[in-house]
């Protein structure tokens, strides 16, 4: 399930890579469901509380933003998880700044952004809605493409997320452990998986979906 699929970006490059994956996506806007209808790809509006289905994957592509209330959205989400499944999700990392002119968006978008992250904010939020970060990436943001910003600190977060195995609380994410890792590859952006990822290692991206923005 890929929620704020926009028109539908994601769900196409899934539909090119696993054709026999059910991939569905909800947004709000009627002129990007027509057009991601025209490319052949389920895209619908529909309240998040009344949908019933339990999916692999639910992800949300660049609409954290746009949530006045994350962890609320995250327990939302939460809910049409399997047992087994995990969130997917992708946002910027403007919290992260030191100064404004580090974001190639001077105005940072307002007001249709309302919510400004960073990797600590993302990962705090997400254990306080009861989730185990399990998978953490970051990368030069996919679509800023001015020269200047280039191998910034501007990134893009990408964050994997799942229920803990029944019968014991989430584990943390080692921070420190992921600050070891970066600097010993001589990277910033290289991944960094949860210490304790055995029970999610597997990666249910080959078998469903993930997300885009509004």
């Amino acid at each position: 399930l890929d929620v704020g699929a926009g028109n539908g970006e994601l769900l196409k490059a899934v539909q090119l890579l696993a054709p026999n994956v059910n991939a569905t996506g909800l947004e709000t806007s009627p002129m990007k469901i027509k057009g991601a209808g025209n490319h052949g790809l389920r895209v619908v509006d529909r309240d998040l509380a009344t949908i019933e289905e339990k999916f692999d994957v639910v992800s949300f592509m660049n609409v954290l933003s746009h949530v006045s209330c994350p962890i609320g959205f995250f327990k939302a989400l939460m809910r049409l998880l399997k047992p087994t499944g995990c969130l997917f999700m992708c946002t910027g990392n403007a919290a992260d700044l030191t100064d404004p002119g580090q974001n190639p968006s001077k105005t940072y978008s307002l007001p249709d952004h309302v919510v400004f992250g960073g990797r600590r904010h993302v990962i705090e939020l997400m254990e306080a809605a009861g989730l185990e970060v399990t998978m953490l990436r970051e990368y030069d943001h996919f679509w800023h493409n001015y020269a200047k910003f280039k191998k910034g600190p501007f990134r893009a977060i990408y964050v994997r997320a799942c229920h803990p195995p029944a019968g014991r609380e989430p584990k943390r994410w080692d921070e420190e452990a992921y600050q070891h890792h970066t600097t010993i590859q001589g990277e910033a952006r290289t991944e960094y998986p949860h210490a304790h990822d055995h029970d999610h290692d597997h990666d249910h991206s080959h078998d469903h979906d993930h997300g885009h923005d509004h």
